[in-house]
């Protein structure tokens, strides 16, 4: 094994040892935090939704993180299809970013465990950014089924 493959596999190991071991009790986490967990956990425990899944969902596309994260900021009081409107870059904006409903797999991989992952986002909540290769998106999911 090179020196860099053994590197990885102590620290996955370290990792996934100490997830096992750790008493602290669960505590929700903002948004960014629980999505790197969340990435971690799947990275170390593959899991996939199930191909019945569901999600509604409406989101905001940025490039700039920065300025994702001052959109954000902006949602406080504010009407989401009014900001979609103002400054996603998706089509979807037209529409208030709505993007309808859709199963696993038909979004990029950060951008579906982010909606379909129940312990990432919640009903109703603003989520993100999350980081997909065509920016970053700010996204509620109105309506999941079948997690």
């Amino acid at each position: 094994m090179s020196v860099s493959k053994s590197f990885l596999f102590l620290a996955l190991l370290f990792l996934g040892t100490h997830a096992f071991t750790t008493t602290a009790p669960k505590v929700r986490q903002d948004s960014a935090t629980a999505l790197s967990m969340a990435w971690l956990d799947r990275l170390l425990n593959p899991k996939s939704f199930p191909p019945e899944a569901e999600v509604t969902a409406r989101h905001i596309l940025i490039k700039d993180r920065q300025e994702a994260e001052a959109v954000k900021a902006k949602f406080r009081g504010r009407n989401f299809a009014q900001l979609a409107k103002q400054y996603s870059t998706c089509p979807s904006s037209a529409k208030g970013g709505n993007l309808g409903s859709f199963n696993p797999g038909q979004m990029q991989e950060d951008f579906d465990l982010a909606v379909f992952d129940p312990e990432v986002s919640k009903v109703g909540e603003l989520t993100g950014p999350v980081m997909t290769p065509f920016g970053y998106h700010l996204i509620i999911v109105d309506k999941r089924s079948g997690v």
